[in-house]
């Protein structure tokens, strides 16, 4: 894949070309979208979950939830326009493009950074019921 930022005008007709016969949204595997619908209903259909880690599982799940929704302009829209529609002045697509991406990108790894919080939570609990037994 080009660095739409930075690519040549052929490069992007180019890929342009291939895009018109290769339908892009093949290459999106929904396992992300999967995993927050499984973390959301963890949190908040759980009750074996201790109450400590409930609060977290579910700011993990709002940010999964962020990560996925900034996706959907993603997909739907600017690879569209990058890959099947007019590049005559494609510069504001594609930093569109790159910074809808990284505020995904940031919002999927702070869903991971609450996830392991929790689940280092979840391993000290453990440990200290099984020291107290």
């Amino acid at each position: 894949m080009p660095n739409w930022v930075v690519a040549s005008l052929d490069t992007l007709w180019a890929y342009n070309r291939y895009f018109a016969v290769v339908i892009q949204y093949h290459y999106y595997v929904p396992l992300t979208q999967l995993a927050v619908v499984v973390l959301l209903v963890v949190a908040y259909r759980s009750e074996a979950r201790p109450l400590p880690l409930r609060p977290i599982l579910r700011r993990a799940g709002w940010w999964g939830l962020a990560g996925v929704a900034l996706t959907v302009p993603i997909v739907v829209f600017l690879n569209t326009q990058l890959f099947l529609g007019d590049l005559s002045s494609p510069k504001p697509i594609s930093t569109g493009w790159v910074g809808t991406g990284w505020l995904g990108i940031c919002s999927g790894w702070a869903a991971l950074g609450y996830v392991l919080r929790a689940y280092g939570q979840q391993q000290a609990m453990t440990s200290a019921m099984t020291t107290i037994s």
